[in-house]
């Protein structure tokens, strides 16, 4: 599943350097993705945005935002969307709900590898660990 059509890396740099709001999500939605191996449902990806921010996020993601970037991201052939159906957590039933899978992690990887909100979210996640282990 590669990701042929663009450069990684100078796609990521593109977008790092846009003042665009929306080309600001696009990145962020990016980021999440390689923070979390590629793969995240479409319904947790605002909640996610939130997080990789420290919940101090400099413009308003919405649903319909989202949903848009994620559709721009796709046509740049950097990710899959797929329609899953997914059960309810705390209540039975299930609903439909999207699969955005990164194409070419390793190279977002790599891309982001020197980059300050990816490093920063790490950091925090690995402090926080390391605080709760020696509690």
């Amino acid at each position: 599943m590669g990701c042929s059509v663009i450069d990684v890396k100078k796609e990521v740099e593109r977008l790092r350097a846009s003042k665009e709001e929306d080309e600001q999500l696009m990145l962020d939605i990016l980021r999440v993705l390689t923070i979390f191996h590629g793969r995240v449902w479409e319904s947790e990806m605002l909640r996610d945005l939130s997080k990789i921010h420290g919940f101090n996020i400099s413009y308003i993601p919405t649903p319909s935002s989202i949903s848009r970037a994620l559709e721009r991201l796709k046509e740049k052939g950097l990710v899959e969307l797929e329609e899953r159906r997914r059960g309810f957590p705390l209540r039975p039933g299930t609903y439909i709900d999207r699969m955005i899978i990164l194409k070419n992690f390793d190279e977002f990887k790599e891309a982001f590898s020197a980059d300050p909100i990816y490093q920063g979210y790490l950091y925090r996640v690995h402090e926080s660990i390391r605080r709760r282990l020696n509690e």
